[in-house]
């Protein structure tokens, strides 16, 4: 694909030794006259599942439009034995025709065993003064050591009702980390930016929005087959 995200190198690296490694990179690729771009820190925290897949294509194209360092975290709760291993890549999203802005990505693969190291890991490789965003891929009912030490990193906290059995549950969690007035979003609300986009202008001129006072009932249609990413499909048509 023509906007396909352009991986320049990746290396399986100790811990201790990342950011030496992302220098050295960074100091060949110098060479080649490409540019380290960052715009924000991106955290990505999941559970191993058939949807870690579709959460790093959602880092692709969220790095496509804005550039950024991406720290993509992986819990493997089915690994028996302590395990905490790190890789790093730089990419280089397609902009424009001969972009030369690059961009950093580390993943960290823990098990659950060793999941107290993540935040100590992690906090060193933040890049300071600018915005930090953390992508919880889980469900934020479900209570998880890890989620009070990112969401403290965090200018925003970026949730997905997908990942909830329960919708009155999700909300409910949403409206409790309300209280401490930090910004938060659902992917499941961006899923349907085109929708309410549509439905917004089908009422821009005044003749139609007198039209609303007149509405007793709205009926919504929408595809309830199930896919191996998507399961609730009924919590679009209830936000819409």
């Amino acid at each position: 694909m023509e906007d396909a995200i352009i991986q320049i190198a990746q290396h399986i690296v100790d811990p201790s030794c990342i950011e030496s490694e992302l220098k050295r990179i960074w100091e060949a690729l110098a060479q080649e006259k490409k540019m380290r771009a960052s715009l924000f820190n991106l955290i990505v925290f999941n559970c191993i599942s058939e949807r870690t897949d579709y959460f790093r294509n959602i880092v692709e194209i969220v790095v496509k439009k804005f550039p950024c360092r991406t720290l993509f975290i992986s819990e493997d709760r089915e690994t028996p034995f302590p395990s905490l291993k790190t890789a790093i890549s730089v990419t280089m999203p397609p902009l424009e025709e001969n972009a030369k802005f690059a961009c950093d990505q580390i993943d960290i693969g823990v098990s659950s065993s060793e999941l107290h190291r993540v935040p100590y890991l992690l906090l060193p490789h933040l890049i300071p003064d600018l915005p930090t965003y953390l992508l919880w891929a889980e469900d934020p009912a479900v209570a998880h050591p890890l989620f009070k030490p990112l969401s403290t990193l965090a200018t925003r906290v970026i949730y997905d009702s997908e990942s909830s059995q329960s919708l009155l549950l999700f909300a409910e969690s949403l409206l409790k980390q309300k209280k401490h007035s930090q910004a938060l979003g659902d992917m499941n609300w961006a899923r349907m930016e085109g929708w309410r986009d549509l439905m917004a202008s089908s009422f821009d001129d005044l003749d139609h929005q007198k039209i609303l006072n007149k509405i007793s009932l709205v009926k919504i249609v929408y595809n309830a087959r199930k896919t191996e990413f998507f399961c609730h499909l009924k919590v679009q048509a209830m936000y819409l």
